[in-house]
This record gives C-alpha cells, sequence and structure tokens, in this order.
C-alpha cells in the first residue's frame, strides 16, 4: 500500500474518529415538556423522551399529573438519512399536531379515539430540521405513537400494504444539541464624569421653563371582594370580565330531577341536573349529586348497559357543536366508570343539534336542547 493510500485512510479514521466523538456530545431523543390542562396552561416537569411511543390508560404520564386533561410539547432535530419525501403517521387519542422544518404536515387537534393521522414532507440526506408535536389528553386514556416511513421504503410499502404506519421514529434520528456556552458579561468600564464650563458671561442666559406640577395620580378603590379574574392596569377604566356563564343542559333548573332509582332497559332519561359552563366540558361540581344516583342504580341494577348522549342547540357552528356534545357526553360517561360501573357497560355519544326536542327559536327552547341523555337497555 503506498503513502498516498496511508494517507487517505487515515483522514478517514480520523474524520470518523471526530463524528463519533460529536455524537457523543449531543443528546438524543426530544426534549417533552408536560403540562397541566389541555392547552398547555400549568408546566409540571420536562424530560427527554428517546421517541414517541406511549399508552397512559389509567396512568398519567409523570408525576405531578392527573391521567387526565393533560398535554404535552415535544421538540428536537430530525436528521434525514436520504433525500426524498417521507411519511409521517401518528396513533393519537385525543389530539395532535405535527411540524417538520417549520411545516405542519399533521393538525388534528380534537377529540379523537385511537385514531391515525398522516402526513408528508420533502427531506434532503444529511440535514436536521426542526421537529415539533403537540399533543393533549383530554379524558380516559390518553395515547400517542409516532411512525415514519423513509423514500427508499415507501414503494415497497405501498406495493404491500397502503395503510401501513411504517415504524416508530428511531431515537438515534432524534438529536439535542447541547446548550451553547453563556458568554461572561463584560463589565463596562468606569467613564469619568464631564463637566461643563461655565457660561460665557456675554452670553444672555436662557429663560428657564416654568415648572409643571404633576397631579396626583389617585388609585381606582378596590373592592372588598375577592376576584378570581387577573388585576388589570390601564389607562382608561377597563369594565371587569364577566363571569362564566353557567349553563344547564337540563330545561331549565327549577325542573324536577328525573327518577333514577329505578331504570327500566328501553327508557331514555334526561339529566336535569347536570351543569357546565357555557360552550364548556367540565363537569361542575353541581352536577354531582344527580351523577352519584345514577352511578347507584346502576350498581344495584348490574344487569343494566346505558348510552350516555350529548346533545346542543343549533346556535353557531354545527362542527363545534358536534365536539362539544361528544366532549360532554364523555366526560359524564368518566364520571360513571370513575365511580365504580365498569366500562364495557357505559357508551357515549355526542349528536350535535341533530335531536332537538323542542323549538330552537326560543332560548326556552334551546335550554331544552342543550341535553345529556341516558339511554337504558
Amino acid at each position: 500500500m503506498n503513502t498516498s493510500r496511508l494517507l487517505q485512510l487515515a483522514i478517514v479514521l480520523l474524520l470518523t474518529s471526530s463524528n463519533v466523538v460529536a455524537q457523543s456530545n449531543v443528546a438524543q431523543g426530544l426534549k417533552g415538556e408536560y403540562y397541566a390542562g389541555t392547552n398547555f396552561e400549568k408546566k409540571v416537569f420536562t424530560r427527554i423522551d428517546p421517541n414517541l411511543n406511549f399508552n397512559w390508560r389509567g396512568r398519567p404520564p409523570g408525576p405531578g399529573l392527573d391521567d387526565q386533561y393533560y398535554s404535552v410539547r415535544w421538540t428536537g432535530k430530525l436528521l434525514a438519512p436520504v433525500s426524498g419525501q417521507y411519511r409521517f403517521a401518528v396513533d393519537v387519542d385525543d389530539g395532535v399536531r405535527v411540524w417538520v422544518g417549520g411545516k405542519k404536515i399533521i393538525d388534528a387537534w380534537d377529540l379523537h379515539d385511537k385514531t391515525t393521522f398522516v402526513g408528508t414532507v420533502t427531506l434532503q440526506s444529511g440535514q436536521s430540521y426542526d421537529l415539533r408535536v403537540d399533543f393533549f389528553n383530554a379524558i380516559l386514556e390518553g395515547e400517542i405513537k409516532l411512525y415514519w416511513t423513509k423514500p427508499d421504503e415507501v414503494n415497497r410499502l405501498l406495493s404491500s400494504l397502503i395503510n401501513s404506519k411504517g415504524s416508530i421514529l428511531s431515537q438515534q434520528y432524534l438529536t439535542l444539541p447541547t446548550a451553547r456556552p453563556v458568554a461572561k458579561p463584560v463589565t463596562p468600564k468606569p467613564v469619568a464624569p464631564v463637566v461643563a464650563k461655565p457660561a460665557s458671561p456675554t452670553v444672555a442666559a436662557r429663560k428657564q421653563p416654568t415648572p409643571v406640577t404633576k397631579r396626583p395620580v389617585v388609585k381606582p378603590a378596590v373592592s372588598p371582594a375577592r376576584s378570581t379574574s387577573p388585576v388589570v392596569v390601564a389607562s382608561r377604566p377597563v369594565a371587569s370580565p364577566a363571569k362564566p356563564v353557567t349553563e344547564t343542559v337540563s330545561a331549565a333548573s327549577t325542573v324536577k330531577p328525573p327518577v333514577l332509582e329505578n331504570l327500566k332497559s328501553g327508557e331514555t332519561v334526561v339529566l336535569t341536573q347536570v351543569w357546565f359552563n357555557q360552550s364548556e366540558y367540565t363537569l361542575l361540581p353541581a352536577s354531582y349529586a344527580e351523577l352519584d344516583r345514577l352511578v347507584q342504580t346502576l350498581k344495584k341494577q348490574p344487569a343494566l348497559r346505558v348510552e350516555i348522549s350529548g346533545h346542543t342547540d343549533n346556535l353557531g357552528d354545527k362542527k363545534l357543536n358536534q365536539q362539544l356534545s361528544a366532549y360532554r357526553a364523555k366526560v359524564v360517561a368518566n364520571y360513571l366508570i370513575q365511580h365504580g360501573i365498569a366500562d364495557g357497560r357505559v357508551s357515549d355519544k355526542g349528536y350535535g343539534d341533530a335531536r332537538p326536542i323542542n323549538d330552537n327559536t326560543t332560548e326556552t327552547g334551546r335550554i331544552a336542547n342543550r341535553r345529556v341523555e341516558v339511554k337504558v337497555w
């Protein structure tokens, strides 16, 4: 082997070893920021996850979180091993959004029951791209699994099984660069004060401006009542934000509670004391008494099964009404399950405004149509 060939081999080995050292200084995986609340309301902890392959059924994602109503944001770098179009697939329960290289390729920020979503993006070999995945779980179990199919696998994938998801996105392609060192602050050198020379006596003194007396700032009176709203300081008086409108899904608060102590197969009962804030699906504590009665009845009649159905009026966007009704039905069904009713006995469904029981042209009729029903069989 000649000297030139040995020199080339030595250079290759040196570059390879340098790359290994560089890789060892880079954390692999994705940074996961875990929040309480379905829209990143309160950060609880941060950790490095090797990949996204989680099923949190009946358990929380980590300490400090509940097993429902949480959200996670994963960020990192994705290395493209070859050039071409990549196919990403996500199994999710409930909502997910995915960005690769700043491009949103999957947007399913909604309530889903283990659904698969697919997106594609073209990447260049050897380049690293920003990867971001947002995820939330509302009620019941949370699940997210991120798959990918590289360009050289797409044709084989399509010819073998068109709906195959590919393989779990491996940790070896996910990196977190080490933080850049922070430069030490530079202490500025003291500057000698500049002393102004006295004015020449031949120059007439300028007229001094008349001093302006500032008016005292009057602080607004603070009500002794405790408020849950943040204090807003502004140049103009700001009206206090209105309190959330509490919305009952029964005809009215004066309606007598339904008979829940002896349910029969084929019967449909409207829950008249189930309450939510307007346009929200968080169950209010005032609902617990009626739902506890339903729980006790189902425990005494173990052969019964129920479908919890959510309904809305026809105001607003139909799609949003459908989603809201589904969320509310799931919340009530989940309450029953958490209080000892087997999940095989409870199903839920949202009907939106498709099944009114009253006239939607009046407010009284719309209130009646906003309801949660229990169908027994």
